[in-house]
């Protein structure tokens, strides 16, 4: 092994920038962790799936209520697609059908089985299983009502699986119809990825002078708060290696 590879990982934005941000070719089955993905911060760690293991049965349950629902519900073939990604995961990978279970009446999913199915996604990205990732991600923007940063990680998802177009739409949308703290920050920042992607560093240089205000004022209302800080700082590292790529000096 070379000493470059013994070397530990910097955290400067040259050595972020180091690392085929810009490409974002789509590699399925690579592994995903925090030194390999420059853009992770859209997709940051919530909690466990080890919630999920009890809801075997609430989700079957979800999934008959919504086969029998009208085939023109929107929506509908993103929920269920997801509902049985996670049950592929509890059942081991076979897709069993559960229907000899008495299920309880379906009721919505709690804020932390929200978070549970989110890190299966993210536990699913991370391994390198992008099309499973992309199919929870699908269905939890959709329902999870801003209880999950699922929008801002399935633009990440989109980008990295050459989704381009769908990407930008997710990003798009967290800055129109922001739900959480940090969604007007993350889909500037994933445009402005998705800009440098395409080589469109002109537009991609006028989101970052933008999005340079709305990093300050996450910064101040994260005063209080330690996880809000440290995703400011997660979120700053990577708005200065933005500045660097497109050559703007920050104002601050």
């Amino acid at each position: 092994m070379s000493d470059d590879q013994n070397k530990p990982a910097t955290r400067d934005s040259r050595a972020v920038f180091g690392s085929a941000l810009i490409s974002l070719e789509s590699v399925p089955t690579r592994k995903r962790n925090k030194d390999l993905s420059p853009l992770a911060s859209f997709f940051p760690r919530l909690g466990s799936t080890e919630i999920l293991l009890k809801l075997g049965n609430k989700i079957q349950s979800r999934l008959n209520e919504i086969e029998g629902t009208e085939s023109s519900i929107e929506g509908k073939s993103a929920e269920e697609g997801m509902l049985r990604q996670i049950l592929q995961w509890l059942n081991r990978g076979e897709e069993e059908d559960l229907t000899d279970d008495e299920f309880e009446q379906f009721r919505s999913f709690t804020s932390d089985e929200f978070v549970g199915i989110y890190e299966l996604a993210r536990l699913y990205y991370e391994m390198g299983f992008l099309t499973a990732s992309e199919r929870i991600l699908n269905g939890l923007v959709l329902c999870d009502e801003g209880a999950t940063p699922s929008r801002g990680a399935l633009g990440l998802v989109n980008l990295e699986t050459g989704k381009a177009d769908e990407a930008v739409l997710q990003f798009r949308a967290s800055v129109k119809n922001p739900r959480r703290i940090d969604d007007i920050l993350v889909g500037k920042l994933g445009l402005i990825a998705a800009f440098l992607s395409v080589g469109d560093i002109e537009r991609a240089g006028t989101l970052v002078t933008e999005s340079e205000s709305d990093l300050s004022q996450l910064a101040n209302e994260g005063r209080n708060s330690g996880v809000i800080v440290q995703r400011s700082d997660e979120l700053q590292e990577l708005w200065h290696a933005f500045a660097l790529r497109c050559g703007v000096v920050s104002g601050k």
